[in-house]
């Protein structure tokens, strides 16, 4: 089971907003993390939107989940990054994992009324 989570008041006042970017606040996010490491739940990677129907990553994106892994606490050999574009359903949905293979695209489908991820 996954949870998705906001991490606090705090660390959004302390991140960067503009229409089609964003920065996040390393130390405040590093400290929330913390916090709910404390409670038992675990950092999975990031999320966030794309303007665009079908989303892939972006050049910044590789760059930012390279810098998160560098700087990750959480001992994990892999990040993941859930996109979320414009179309309806999972053709507006793009998941990565990125490790010491780079940024890996994850193929998400449903079967059966399963959903189900492949490489």
């Amino acid at each position: 089971c996954l949870l998705s989570r906001g991490l606090g008041d705090v660390y959004k006042r302390q991140d960067q907003r503009w229409r089609s970017s964003y920065r996040s606040n390393a130390d405040a996010a590093q400290r929330a993390i913390n916090q709910h490491a404390k409670k038992g739940l675990l950092y999975l990677g990031e999320w966030h939107t794309h303007p665009e129907e079908h989303p892939k990553a972006s050049p910044a994106d590789r760059d930012a989940m390279a810098c998160l892994l560098r700087a990750s606490q959480a001992r994990l050999n892999n990040l993941l990054m859930v996109i979320q574009g414009r179309a309806d359903g999972l053709g507006g949905l793009a998941l990565y994992s990125f490790g010491s293979d780079g940024l890996v695209r994850w193929t998400l489908f449903v079967d059966d009324n399963l959903l189900t991820i492949a490489n």
